[in-house]
């Protein structure tokens, strides 16, 4: 047998195997479809002789690219915030790695509006008056000079401490 005709095999019906396919199918999945809608349109592409892709071979065609990259898809992202943060000095990241080093999680801020969250308590605590849950004049005194959060674990603990006395 010459090498212009070689031996058709059933592995050369795999159309998800080959280069083109491979490709068209990565040009789809990019293009943000999913596998159901990659296997239509590429079994209306396709020739008729080829067998027909299914989901299943359009998803592990995509799994094996993004696998590829894997570890890679917050580059970009930490990229962007890097960039942000030099350009703008109250911005804030921190990337959550995984045990292997891999980013899991990536937490960003900027101070502004932390600073105005911070500002809507600092107003709540000036204008309003603390729920008191004893007559004593020591916790109406920290009422009037704590914040409301170091209040409310004071009380806590100041209604703790009567509790244990009075038993």
């Amino acid at each position: 047998m010459t090498p212009t005709k070689v031996m058709k095999h059933r592995s050369h019906n795999n159309f998800h195997h080959s280069i083109e396919g491979k490709s068209l199918m990565l040009q789809f999945g990019q293009a943000g479809l999913k596998p159901s809608q990659i296997k239509r349109v590429v079994n209306t592409m396709k020739t008729s002789n080829v067998a027909d892709v299914t989901s299943k071979q359009c998803a592990d065609v995509l799994f094996e690219q993004r696998k590829q990259h894997k570890g890679k898809e917050f580059y970009g992202l930490i990229k962007h915030f890097q960039d942000k943060t030099l350009v703008d000095s109250v911005q804030y990241f921190v990337v959550d790695l995984s045990d292997d080093g891999y980013p899991k999680n990536i937490f960003w801020a900027d101070v502004e509006s932390r600073r105005a969250a911070e500002e809507d308590e600092d107003f709540k605590t000036m204008n309003s008056r603390p729920i008191l849950s004893s007559v004593h004049p020591i916790e109406a005194k920290a009422g009037q000079y704590y914040t409301r959060k170091i209040f409310d674990t004071l009380k806590k603990e100041w209604t703790e401490a009567i509790t244990n006395l009075t038993h």
